[in-house]
């Protein structure tokens, strides 16, 4: 367990305070004990001082009584005095050095019977001389000198063992205790050095810790400082004891101006502050005074207070402000006070003023919307808001759609038109819902789920498409007229093409049979002019037969494996002779790579080719015109091959090439009346091609001549071939 600093200090203090107090006690017994030790060694020497002065007494009582005769008998009453106050003496002496060894214990007790008989002998001397006047002999009743000799040879035997004793105990009590004082010295000075120690790295850690201390205010203050929320430290009274610049910025003037002024009085406006205090006596029930206890009425131990106020500041910086109060603990005499917070609500109420006039626009906005607009809780589905639209569209008031649902609405379930929400949750739908009358719309409602008021809601817009779904079945029902129409249309065409080329192939086959006969040269040329229009009106019946078939939808696609280079050249031989009477050079052929044998519809594919072939002849009046087979590797195992004609001749304006494949149309209408046409062939011949999956593209220079690349996608049967002619 790790001990605090300062109570590590303590410790250290109570620990060397109870050694010095240990050594000075062990300090003082000894020195008690040497003093006693003294004090009897001095007694055993008293007492064997007094043996002699007893002895001499003794003699001189014996020498008295032998002499003593008359009034000589006052001299041994004297010597009896003297020698019984020697004992007495002496006895007093030994009662004060007890206890004694017990061997000589009763030495104290024998003195004190010599001093009983003594003092009985001098008792008795007085009697008789009370009786005879005087004249006692003092030989009658002789004192007891050889016990009293031996009772001092024995106290002076004992009393000088004793001496001897005390003085050998004396010399080891004062080396013990002289150890144990200098121990005591040299650990007095041990911990007296230790304690000036602690209290100089005590005293070096306060200095580095008033360092610490005054940077680390002076980094609180800066921190202070630097919040843009103005701090202020009063005392219990409201008497300001510290702010920070913010607060000084909200005053207008320095702290020095500031420190010791009441916070009311400093900041306030004294309106507003009669306004609060009349409101907090009512809430809290008393008085509040409208002064500093108007701030602080609310604010307990733990129960900080936060209010706004209008109007704080100096006079010419007044601002709205947030002011939170709380309560300092009283941890040290006179620190008890209120810590008051002051944040500037300017921006904040700009921000507020700013959001209403822009939901006052927003609603402006919401109403002023032609479209139904709806909110309505996602849980609930009842109706948050609606726009003045959607009152007048349905019929219903504002207040009563509030009361009501979406599934106060709808009839049936909504078709969705999307395959599900969009990147932003939008969905959109055809539903049919009920007006206030009891009419039925069809709407189109535009959905997305948004944040309404802190709610999950989803916002509807509804477009009715009443008059529009009408509009639609018209429609429908004119385009299945107009489908029907162009079917019967088409039957017709293909019924009248079959008609009139069954009575033209007779035309055709009587004049070839005519031409077999022997006419003369008017004759012959009728009959060819004959043959050659009735085969340019094949021709054309073909073509409107093929193009009511394809209008229709009764083309058909025959695929089966066909020799490439022999369907080319079934194409290339009829153009061969026209291209020669025009002197063009006609040439074709197939690349390296190009599969023999191929899977697809010939027929078609040789339509199509022929149909591009026929065009670059008779658009060609010099130069050549070439057929060209490439192929390439195409997906799900098909080969892709193309068919390209290219001439010299005449070219198409960019403008015009829109128009190649529109039915009945052609380029320039100057081409219709010089080269003949009826502007179908170019575009059975792309209807055909997107039948099998290909397109025709087309690369056209006016004057220099045009490629049309026929592309189609092919079955490959593996044999690979290249022809040229």
């Amino acid at each position: 367990m790790k001990i605090p600093e300062g109570r590590r200090l303590n410790l250290v203090f109570a620990l060397s305070l109870l050694v010095l107090t240990v050594i000075s006690g062990v300090s003082y017994w000894r020195a008690m004990d040497i003093i006693g030790r003294e004090a009897r060694l001095d007694r055993a020497r008293s007492i064997l001082a007094a043996l002699a002065p007893v002895r001499a007494d003794l003699d001189r009582a014996a020498s008295a009584r032998r002499t003593a005769v008359g009034s000589q008998a006052s001299e041994y009453r004297a010597a009896l005095r003297s020698l019984t106050e020697k004992l007495r003496e002496l006895h007093a002496l030994m009662q004060k050095d007890a206890p004694w060894p017990d061997d000589l214990e009763p030495l104290p007790a024998l003195v004190s019977g010599q001093l009983g008989s003594l003092d009985a002998q001098l008792r008795a001397l007085d009697d008789d001389d009370s009786r005879r006047g005087g004249a006692r002999k003092p030989g009658d009743a002789p004192p007891p000198r050889e016990q009293i000799l031996e009772l001092l040879n024995r106290i002076e035997t004992g009393a000088g063992r004793l001496l001897r004793e005390r003085e050998g105990a004396l010399r080891e009590s004062a080396s013990v205790g002289g150890g144990v004082l200098t121990a005591g010295m040299l650990l007095t000075v041990a911990v007296l050095g230790l304690v000036f120690w602690i209290l100089r790295r005590d005293q070096t850690r306060r200095r580095g810790l008033n360092v610490v201390s005054r940077a680390a205010a002076a980094q609180q203050q800066a921190i202070l400082d630097g919040v843009d929320i103005g701090i202020i430290l009063c005392s219990a009274d409201g008497e300001i004891r510290a702010l920070n610049r913010p607060a000084e910025r909200l005053f207008g003037r320095s702290s020095a101006d500031i420190i010791g002024k009441l916070i009311p009085t400093a900041c306030h406006d004294p309106r507003e502050l009669e306004e609060r205090a009349g409101a907090l006596s009512s809430e809290l029930g008393r008085r509040v005074a409208p002064g500093f206890e108007a701030l602080v009425a609310r604010v307990g131990p733990e129960k900080p207070d936060q209010s706004e106020w209008r109007s704080v500041g100096c006079d010419r910086n007044r601002i709205p402000a947030l002011i939170s109060v709380r309560l300092l603990p009283d941890i040290a005499p006179g620190s008890a006070g209120y810590l008051i917070t002051i944040k500037d609500l300017t921006e904040r109420k700009k921000a507020e003023t700013t959001l209403e006039e822009t939901e006052e626009q927003y609603v402006k906005l919401f109403n002023s919307i032609v479209s139904p607009i709806l909110i309505y809780d996602r849980k609930t589905l009842d109706f948050l808001a609606v726009n003045d639209a959607a009152a007048r569209h349905y019929g219903i008031a504002r207040t009563e759609f509030l009361r009501m649902g979406i599934s106060d609405l709808m009839l049936g379930e909504a078709v969705s038109v999307d395959d599900g929400a969009g990147e932003r949750g939008e969905r959109h739908s055809v539903e049919r819902h009920r007006k206030k009358d009891g009419s039925i719309i069809d709407v189109e409602v535009s959905s997305q789920d948004v944040e309404f008021e802190g709610q999950q809601v989803r916002l509807v817009i509804i477009n009715d498409i009443t008059e529009r779904k009408k509009m639609e079945q018209a429609t429908a029902r004119a385009h299945e007229a107009a489908l029907e129409s162009a079917r019967l249309k088409s039957e017709f065409l293909a019924t009248m093409s079959h008609e009139i080329r069954t009575p033209m192939n007779g035309v055709i086959g009587m004049t070839e049979l005519l031409l077999d006969t022997d006419l003369d040269p008017v004759q012959r040329d009728c009959a060819e002019t004959i043959q050659t229009s009735a085969d340019l009106l094949l021709s054309i019946i073909n073509d409107i037969l093929d193009f009511s078939k394809i209008a229709s939808g009764k083309m058909t696609i025959d695929e089966r494996e066909f020799d490439l280079a022999q369907a080319v050249a079934s194409v290339v031989e009829p153009f061969v002779e026209p291209a020669a009477g025009k002197r063009l050079d006609l040439t074709w052929k197939i690349g390296g790579g190009v599969p023999d044998r191929l899977i697809g519809d010939p027929a078609r594919i040789c339509q199509v080719v022929g149909n591009l072939l026929s065009n670059a002849v008779k658009f060609t009046e010099r130069g050549e015109v070439s057929v060209a087979v490439e192929c390439e590797d195409g997906s799900n195992g098909k080969r892709v091959v193309s068919f390209s004609v290219r001439d010299t001749g005449i070219g198409i304006r960019p403008e015009h090439i829109g128009k190649l494949f529109t039915p009945f149309i052609q380029a320039d209408g100057s081409i219709s009346r010089k080269y003949g046409g009826t502007g179908l062939g170019l575009a059975i011949a792309g209807q055909l091609a997107e039948l099998m999956g290909g397109r025709i593209n087309v690369e056209s220079f006016p004057g220099k001549g045009s490629t049309f690349t026929f592309i189609v996608p092919l079955r490959n049967t593996g044999q690979n071939a290249e022809y040229a002619e």
